[in-house]
């Protein structure tokens, strides 16, 4: 081509592109929202608080010779129907942002906007959040958080924010630690500008953790699949998220990438942590499935923390079926104050109804407190599930894309299901693709409209448990320090700890309001008083106070023959001190514990610290129970001497040690007695922190054999020995050091499950009463002895067995006990048995036990209104009928007793 014809060329091509131009009308969008299916020879520009949505699916023809001039961060511009990276390929190079053209991530965004897309003009500088000092948007104010960074040091707005603002496009998580745990909330500015002037209770003031992520408008419908393949087959359904059971891919500008921490070793945390444009994460896959992640709902709960480090918004793990482990988790969330933000699924539910459907998935959705739920495995049955199917390639297909059709329809009008993602490979009958072409269901699945994904209605804000603090004591020679451990977070502003000995008043001897301090020193003193008690509130923020807290120790009465009887009302070891030392270590023996606290099941422990110097004893519940209160003090006798052979008064005795298993053992006494004796047992150094019960059976002059028996939900094996001692005393009247002790056995198969009175044959002031079944009628039931009350002349005992299983059904055993006045008694064990009366409501009826009553007394029931009900004068024990009581709240009152509540259903 000659220049002549060449310069003649450009010159015609510059003139039409001029006239083009010429021909565009100019139109102006300010502050408004504006739809239409498309502009011809129009030059847009779009200023203020403005959407502009074109519905048109042509790129072509949506914006035909036309040009759009985005003015304002708020000045919006949508394609319905046209996907993210179709936008950028055809008609991003006709936006222009304030006077420069459009550039990808530079000074603008294009993301997934339901079906189509949004470009937002905002640049990858832009800061959408902006905090403040005070409320209502006042004092300083800080719009420094870079998006996707971890914003963990936060100066001087640490514990400072109270009101923010989030632009619309952007969530933000705050949460009251530095690495993102603690109590923690995300904001979702989705559909417009969010701006909170007073930060909730739970966050005001409190926060140290931000994190600003982009947010996304995709629909409910997704894919899963394997590395790559996951984001191409997802596009191939037009779907706009995917997960890949790993966190091996990444976010496109048409498909969002959700990463899941598949198992307990893979992916790490870091690797989830570093990815950008994500905005969400999953829990494990599948835990209830040994070849998944195959976890117990305890180490599922034992990663858990981590996750919020992410500072994303959180699911569920995944179970294949939820009552194998997803609503104990949830719960287990809940007790901890956990965010779960939705709720992951698995559901290949073949043959059910659309209605069906919808019921089982509500009962989840109830169940897990109505959070929003995460289909994220699921199909029309699966290759395990047996519902009827044509045999033919085409019936098959068709019933398929029919029964999709129904399913889809729940999914996508039940505002419950907030996404789901379809598992393509359960049989060819089910695909949606099928070597890499859509299936007749797989053209509808793609067709099909889903809905937006989150609604703001259904968001389930996270709440917070106010939870009971625990103390600890370390011991030094002559001081001890407190440890207070509060779990309510930045929640804790200070602590009130009161301290009691013997029998005196609490005294308050810590007010602090410095949250920070939480441990506390005190002078130990083993030989001013047999009982050092302490009880500890934590202060909060609102301020409430939590419930009481305690630890305690206690010191023994002091010579060889150490006995007595400790009050403890928790399930922690309480440290009790020998005043005088033992040479070597000395045999220690258990009485059955109280039953103040009847609904919680425990078995007495004790773990011998040191010879010269101390014990620790326990309350320990059995595992099954969930629910463990100790809101009363319980009572438990110890007898502490050395090993040997004694004359108790004319009673002999021995004192020994040997070895336990899980089988029965002979144990041989070191010299045969005259006649059957009383055997008391019990492990003192135990090598299991789960609860156990020791058993003798077959006593003799000669010996006897033991047994120990672990909780049933241990399928550990028990350790092959356990150290053990015993005690071993003839029965009769004798005295230890002047103090008269009784010994003495039930009638054959005497205590079982109702109570049973035991009574000496003559009276013991401040009695110290040991007790143990001399029988095992019902191996291998594991089981132990509770007593209610314990008087002068006569105790109450009954057998309780572990109700694992459910039964409580349980066979009466004969019963071995000691009774011995205390010596140097602490006064304060009157808190247990005052005026030695017992009451037990129950539905029908109160059972009253009464031991050495001085006098009689009058019981008075009330009603909820205070109007006396039932007045009975009390003169023995008895059972007051209750059946003539309507169904609701009613009060026991008796003089110098606790009033009681009982509900009569």
């Amino acid at each position: 081509m000659s220049t002549k014809y060449y310069l003649l060329s450009i010159f015609l091509l510059g003139a039409l592109s001029l006239s083009g131009q010429e021909d565009r009308t100019p139109v102006s969008i300010t502050d408004q929202t504006i739809t239409r299916a498309a502009y011809s020879n129009s030059e847009i520009t779009i200023s203020g608080k403005s959407e502009l949505h074109l519905t048109s699916t042509s790129t072509t023809d949506v914006l035909n010779n036309s040009v759009v001039e985005l003015t304002s961060v708020d000045s919006w511009l949508f394609f319905d129907n046209i996907r993210p990276q179709a936008v950028i390929n055809s008609l991003l190079n006709k936006v222009s942002v304030e006077g420069q053209a459009a550039k990808l991530n530079t000074n603008c965004r294009v993301v997934v906007y339901k079906h189509g897309t949004v470009v937002i003009p905002q640049s990858s500088t832009f800061q959408p959040l902006t905090v403040y000092t005070e409320y209502n948007f006042e004092g300083e104010s800080n719009s420094g958080y870079k998006i996707f960074d971890f914003h963990r040091a936060l100066g001087e707005f640490d514990n400072k924010i109270s009101s923010f603002k989030l632009k619309r496009g952007y969530m933000v998580t705050f949460a009251t630690a530095s690495d993102g745990s603690g109590y923690s909330r995300v904001f979702i500015a989705q559909d417009e500008d969010i701006e909170i002037a007073e930060l909730p209770d739970l966050l005001d003031d409190k926060i140290s953790f931000i994190r600003v992520l982009t947010w996304e408008w995709v629909t409910k419908k997704g894919w899963c699949g394997t590395g790559s393949g996951g984001r191409t087959d997802n596009d191939k359904v037009d779907g706009t998220w995917f997960y890949t059971w790993s966190a091996d891919n990444y976010s496109t500008p048409s498909s969002q990438y959700v990463p899941i921490k598949q198992n307990g070793g893979w992916p790490g945390w870091s690797e989830i942590s570093g990815k950008t444009n994500v905005s969400h994460v999953l829990g494990y896959n599948e835990p209830d499935q040994p070849d998944q992640s195959n976890m117990t709902v305890a180490q599922v709960l034992a990663g858990w923390p981590e996750i919020y480090k992410t500072g994303l918004r959180v699911g569920s793990p995944a179970y294949a079926n939820p009552w194998n482990g997803l609503f104990e988790f949830v719960d287990s969330c809940d007790a901890r104050n956990y965010r779960l933000d939705f709720i992951a699924v698995h559901c290949y539910w073949g043959g059910k109804s659309p209605q069906n459907w919808y019921n089982d998935l509500k009962v989840i959705y109830d169940r897990c407190g109505q959070r929003p739920l995460w289909i994220t495995e699921w199909n029309n049955g699966a290759n395990w599930t047996s519902e009827w199917w044509p045999s033919g390639t085409a019936e098959q297909q068709a019933k398929q894309l029919n029964d999709l059709k129904a399913i889809l329809h729940v999914l996508d009008t039940t505002k419950i299901v907030e996404r789901y993602s379809i598992y393509n490979w359960v049989e060819d009958k089910r695909a949606i693709l099928l070597n890499g072409q859509l299936t007749p269901a797989g053209e509808y699945y793609k067709a099909n409209k889903s809905a937006i994904a989150y609604d703001p209605e259904n968001e389930v804000i996270p709440t917070f448990r106010y939870r009971s603090p625990s103390m600890s004591i370390a011991f030094g020679t002559k001081t001890l320090s407190l440890k207070v451990n509060d779990p309510n977070f930045e929640n804790f502003v200070g602590a009130v700890i009161e301290k009691k000995t013997d029998d005196g008043d609490y005294e308050i001897f810590v007010d602090s309001d410095d949250s920070s301090l939480k441990i506390f020193s005190d002078t130990l003193d083993i030989d001013s008083y047999r009982s050092v008690r302490y009880r500890m509130r934590s202060k909060f923020a609102n301020g409430d106070f939590s419930d009481y807290c305690t630890a305690s120790y206690y010191s023994t009465s002091g010579g060889e023959f150490q006995y007595g009887n400790v009050l403890i009302n928790n399930n922690n070891y309480n440290q009790v001190f020998f005043r005088t030392p033992y040479d070597s270590a000395p045999v220690i023996i258990l009485g059955a514990p109280t039953r103040a606290n009847f609904s919680t099941l425990i078995v007495p422990r004790v773990k011998l610290i040191s010879a010269r110097k101390r014990m620790d004893l326990q309350l320990t519940p059995w595992l099954y129970q969930t629910n463990i209160r100790f809101d009363k003090d319980e009572s438990l006798p110890y007898f502490v001497l050395p090993e040997g052979t004694y004359d108790f008064g004319g009673l002999s005795a021995q004192a020994g040690k040997a070895n336990a298993s899980g089988n029965w053992t002979q144990v041989t006494f070191e010299t045969p007695f005259e006649t059957q004796p009383v055997v008391f047992a019990d492990p003192i150094l135990p090598l299991m922190t789960y609860p156990t019960s020791l058993r003798v059976r077959n006593v003799t002059t000669t010996g006897f054999e033991m047994k120990l028996m672990k909780d049933p939900g241990i399928t550990a094996n028990l350790p092959k020995t356990n150290q053990i001692s015993y005690l071993a005393v003839e029965q009769g009247v004798g005295a230890i050091e002047g103090n008269k002790l009784i010994v003495g056995k039930t009638d054959d198969d005497f205590v079982g499950s109702s109570l049973k009175r035991i009574y000496y044959s003559d009276s013991i002031p401040n009695p110290v009463f040991i007790a143990q079944m001399q029988t095992c009628n019902d191996d291998p039931v594991v089981a132990a002895l509770r007593y209610t009350i314990v008087g002068e002349k006569s105790a109450n005992l009954l057998k309780e067995r572990e109700r694992s299983t459910g039964s409580m059904t349980t066979a009466a055993e004969t019963v071995g006990w000691l009774v011995i006045g205390e010596k140097d008694r602490v006064s304060a064990l009157n808190d247990i048995r005052p005026s030695s009366v017992a009451i037990y409501p129950a539905r029908d009826f109160i059972r009253v036990e009464v031991d050495a009553l001085q006098s009689d007394f009058d019981l008075w029931i009330y009603d909820i209104c205070g109007k006396i009900v039932k007045q009975i004068r009390i003169t023995e024990s008895t059972t007051i009928d209750l059946t003539d009581l309507t169904s609701g709240t009613y009060i026991i009152k008796a003089p110098d007793l606790k009033a009681q509540k009982f509900i009569r259903l």
